[in-house]
This record gives C-alpha cells, sequence and structure tokens, in this order.
C-alpha cells in the first residue's frame, strides 16, 4: 500500500464509520474487516447485539451518507426514557417532547448498521476494502508495530487505525495498556415479544442482582437485557425457550408513570 494512505484494521461499526469519514474527505484508507457484513434479510427475526444511536450520532451517520443506507423498517424510534431503583422510591424519566426532540434516538442492529457503512465504504473512491482480509501479523517494534500482510508482505501506512475490537492486537503490540476489572455479572441479551408489542418507550432499572433493561426494536419486538451473576447466566442460556420465559423475574413490570 502507499505510504500515504490511512490503514484501518477493523471494519465494525467504528472502524467502518472511519473509513468513510475520512474516504469522504478525499484520503486514501484501506481498511481491512476478517468477516464480511451480514445485513439482516426483511423476513428475518431481530438479531441480538443492537445498539442505541442519539440524535448526534444519528447526524453523524447522515452526514456520512450512511443513513439511506439503513433499512429504516429495521430502525426502532425511542421517544420516552425511564429509569429507576426497586429498592428506592426515586426514579428519572423524560421524554422527546419535554426535550423539544422529535425522538431520544434509535435502537438498530449491530450488523445491520455495520452492513450499511461497508456499504457506502465501497461506493467511495478513496476506500479499498479488503473484506474478508488476508491474515494480518502483527510484530512488536521500535516505532510501533510492524505489520505483514499475507501474500503482500509489510504494509507502511502513513497511519494505523486500531480498530480490531476489545482484544486488539494493534493495541497490545503498541504497548498501550489497559485496566480491566470483574464487576461479577454477566448479561443474558434475548429478543422477546412483548405483549402487548413494545412502544417507543425504554426502560432500565437497579436491582440487587444487576441492571435489568427493556429496548424497543422494530415491529414491537424488544430487546431484553438481563444481568445476573455468571453462575444463574450459565444457567438461564441453558434453559429451553419456554423455560426461559416461565422463569421471567420482576424485570416484566413496567416503570411507575407519573
Amino acid at each position: 500500500m502507499n505510504s500515504n494512505d490511512v490503514l484501518v484494521v477493523g471494519g465494525g461499526m467504528v472502524g467502518a464509520a472511519v473509513a468513510v469519514d475520512l474516504g469522504r474527505r478525499g484520503i486514501p484508507v484501506r481498511l481491512l474487516e476478517a468477516r464480511p457484513a451480514t445485513r439482516p434479510t426483511a423476513d428475518e427475526p431481530p438479531r441480538l447485539r443492537v445498539s442505541a444511536l442519539n440524535g448526534r450520532s444519528i447526524e453523524y451517520l447522515q452526514s456520512l451518507g450512511a443513513w439511506p443506507a439503513l433499512d429504516q423498517a429495521r430502525v426502532a424510534t425511542f421517544d420516552e426514557l425511564a429509569t429507576w431503583d426497586i429498592s428506592a422510591p426515586g426514579r428519572l424519566a423524560f421524554s422527546a417532547d419535554e426535550l423539544g426532540l422529535d425522538r431520544l434516538g434509535v435502537f438498530v442492529e449491530n450488523d445491520h448498521l455495520q452492513a450499511a457503512l461497508l456499504e457506502t465504504a465501497a461506493g467511495l473512491e478513496s476506500v479499498r476494502l479488503d473484506v474478508p482480509a488476508p491474515t494480518l501479523d502483527v510484530q512488536p517494534g521500535t516505532d510501533g508495530p510492524r505489520l505483514f500482510l499475507e501474500g503482500e508482505g509489510a504494509l507502511t501506512p502513513a497511519l494505523t487505525v486500531a480498530a480490531d475490537g476489545a482484544g486488539s492486537r494493534l493495541r497490545d503490540a503498541a504497548g498501550i495498556g489497559v485496566w480491566e476489572g470483574d464487576y461479577h455479572q454477566h448479561a443474558v441479551v434475548a429478543t422477546v415479544q412483548p405483549n402487548p408489542p413494545a412502544g417507543t418507550r425504554t426502560w432500565q432499572r437497579f436491582t440487587p442482582d444487576g441492571p435489568q433493561a427493556l429496548l424497543p426494536l422494530a415491529g414491537g419486538a424488544a430487546s431484553l437485557v438481563w444481568y445476573v451473576s455468571p453462575s444463574k447466566a450459565r444457567l438461564l442460556t441453558a434453559m429451553s425457550e419456554a423455560d426461559f420465559v416461565d422463569s421471567r423475574p420482576g424485570w416484566v413490570s413496567p416503570c411507575p408513570r407519573r
């Protein structure tokens, strides 16, 4: 690759957005991503991994030209938010109307957003996509990580962006340390079909076991995020669907209204 190019290692939501942003500015970018993005099909149930996008994030995606690439039928708006602690009387609740906004944000599947960003990147002349990319060998060096791409040899970009995830090999090779802690909790995530269907209200409450949240998704579905101890998480994930539903704790109760 050209020594003036920017190399982005990792084509997830962050790496793909960086590549699009730089590419739209006319900066030569090469993006390496191991796995092609798989856009959900129209009739496919919501996938487990979802993200919340606030107004500024939506504006940023619009500025990148990636927002139109999203299937709006799979994007769920939320305009109310509530949070409370079951052991205390206080709660916090607010709405888009109170803030003079059309909405507080949206929930969208990570795979859907990644695919939209990569499709946008593919339409830019300044961006070269290697998806799936050949194997990248990362080695520590005196002036930073040394990069060797299978079938190509050493890479000497002007700038390397490490967007290769929580276990980043580039970060480790650069000697960038991280602090890790253990909350002694695991998050069990499930897509559920509430009755009545989920609306445009999202909530999170805090319990002695950990937070519980319900995030509205497209089509009336919702993403349940349930924090429990590691042992209970193993129990829940080993259950059948029917047993999991029957194990429902108090998380199904809604936040008290004002």
